[in-house]
């Protein structure tokens, strides 16, 4: 077993696995005096190249990313000794949540991981950012490079990195710029409302609108009239709006109003009644044959051929057979009939036609 190295200072004998923390305890520290982002860099997974290349492309984006001067980088060899000492392994270490563990012991605020790949002559880097406290992936890119892998060491590196933190500053640049806007659209909305009240009336009578809507034009924000043809709108943006009032059978009324802060604006609006046209519907009908034993009543049909051969002077002798009929005579021409319980006589419910 390998024993521990010490280094002695003075009066003061410190291992070397000591040292290493003192100084990445001291990293911590400027990071915070200089609000700068901690991250470490892990090794890269290598497709289709070798473990010692993926481990140099590696070491090169990590000092490109030194250069920028946007983060406190934590160097290699630091990161090596604090993870051998907590029996950590940094190969095969590809999923987020391992390199969310990684952070974690190294105690760094983000962590870059990533991969490394060649089809042909195209080497292929995919490279994310992943806040530790989160474990979101707060910036991602993917760059491309076509030539050879000492090209890819002198120039890709450097532009991979610098896309990777560019987007990552551009994102924390949004999120800045959009809280600020968000500040000042608050500070502009309190204090800044007004309230609009009013009246719809039918402006033939001046009797009230129930229900009638009220919408300002370009907003979410309406009311609808009461039993008294009244509405209220409440916590209006200070500006000018144009009122729109509709009605079934009215006219749709439009009006300008200005709202001031902090006051009640109040408008009558009158509706003028409007015909609604509508479409020429026509209906027609026509009467269709039914024989008599299908027809929803009962019907009896006394054929013209029964009516020659009777003679009869009036129509009540030719009823005087019908079921359900009865037929009183009380002269030449004088009779009254009864069907089922209603009488001509006495009842506008049996009505009797007679045609010729």
């Amino acid at each position: 077993m390998e024993q521990p190295r010490f280094i002695k200072r003075g009066c003061f004998i410190f291992s070397k696995s000591s040292i290493m923390k003192i100084i990445f305890l001291a990293l911590i520290i400027a990071s915070t005096l200089c609000a700068q982002t901690t991250i470490a860099v892990l090794e890269f997974e290598g497709r289709s190249i070798s473990k010692d290349e993926a481990l140099t492309l590696t070491d090169r984006f990590r000092n490109e990313i030194i250069k920028t001067n946007k983060y406190i980088v934590v160097e290699r060899g630091a990161m090596k000794e604090i993870l051998e000492e907590q029996g950590f392994q940094q190969s095969g270490c590809t999923s987020n949540e391992c390199i969310v563990e990684v952070g974690a012991l190294l105690g760094v605020q983000q962590m870059v991981g990533g991969s490394i790949g060649k089809i042909g002559n195209v080497y292929s880097i995919s490279v994310r950012i992943i806040d530790i406290e989160t474990g979101k992936i707060i910036s991602v890119t993917d760059y491309d490079y076509e030539g050879n892998i000492g090209n890819l060491l002198k120039f890709g590196m450097r532009n991979a990195a610098l896309q990777l933190t560019e987007k990552n500053s551009n994102e924390m640049v949004d999120l800045v710029g959009g809280i600020e806007k968000l500040k000042k659209k608050l500070v502009r909305s309190v204090g800044q409302e007004g309230t609009i009240i009013g009246n719809v009336f039918d402006k033939t009578n001046k009797s009230p609108l129930i229900g009638a809507n009220v919408v300002l034009k370009g907003t979410a924000q309406g009311a609808a009239t009461d039993e008294k043809g009244r509405f209220t709108i409440l916590q209006v943006p200070s500006r000018e709006y144009k009122i729109i009032v509709s009605y079934i059978g009215f006219q749709t009324l439009k009006k300008n109003v200005t709202v001031v802060a902090n006051e009640t604006i109040t408008v009558d609006l009158e509706l003028k009644p409007e015909i609604i046209q509508m479409e020429t519907y026509v209906v027609t009908a026509s009467r269709r044959r039914e024989r008599v034993e299908d027809a929803p009543a009962a019907i009896s049909v006394i054929s013209k051929t029964q009516i020659r051969r009777e003679s009869n002077t009036n129509l009540g002798d030719y009823l005087k057979g019908t079921k359900g009929i009865d037929f009183t005579q009380s002269g030449i021409d004088s009779y009254n009939m009864t069907a089922r319980g209603f009488n001509s006589s006495f009842s506008s419910r049996l009505l009797t036609l007679t045609d010729g």
